[in-house]
């Protein structure tokens, strides 16, 4: 009655079932690494005075740690991301750029996008194009091919373009000195 066997049904079922457990493995990954930066960017941007060299804190330094925290804890009253939220955005983050990549107008949008997908950007920043990739349940390398292949031309242009421009700041600096 049915044309395919069984046993290929089965095991190419278990392969997506294997894909889907790998894809939110990274998916949970790149979450946990997201959280961990942000958290790092957030410590770093308090810069909290840790007292004299006594051991005691002025009274000025204290009142510093007592603002920074209540702003702090404003923001974070502000915004609340659920991990369901960071996923949607990481994959409209993916979509956008590539729809901007077929619709726009300008070369400016392009090359925009394009230094956003290279494979030179900084992968561990949040919000990156392999960050976003792996949030959203994509594939950056075959997103990257398929981008390579079809706007191989325009990507020539722009390497070009950057090339001359490198010579021509050089010759400028050459001539300066």
């Amino acid at each position: 009655m049915f044309n395919f066997d069984p046993l290929e049904f089965l095991e190419s079922a278990a392969t997506a079932f294997r894909n889907a457990r790998e894809r939110r493995r990274l998916r949970r990954e790149a979450l946990l690494s997201f959280r961990t930066s942000l958290l790092r960017e957030v410590i770093t941007q308090l810069d909290l005075p840790f007292g004299s060299q006594d051991g005691t804190r002025s009274v000025e330094a204290a009142t510093q740690v007592e603002q920074r925290k209540k702003s702090i804890a404003l923001c974070a009253d502000m915004v609340r991301w659920t991990d369901d939220d960071i996923t949607r955005l990481c994959d409209a983050m993916v979509q956008t750029a590539l729809e901007s990549l077929r619709d726009a107008k300008t070369d400016d949008t392009r090359r925009e996008v394009l230094c956003w997908m290279a494979p030179a950007a900084n992968a561990k920043a949040p919000f990156s194009f392999e960050f976003c990739c792996r949030v959203g349940g994509f594939e950056p390398d075959a997103i990257r091919h398929f981008v390579g292949r079809n706007y191989r031309d325009l990507i020539k242009k722009f390497v070009g373009q950057e090339q001359s421009e490198e010579r021509e700041n050089a010759n400028q600096l050459a001539m300066a000195i």
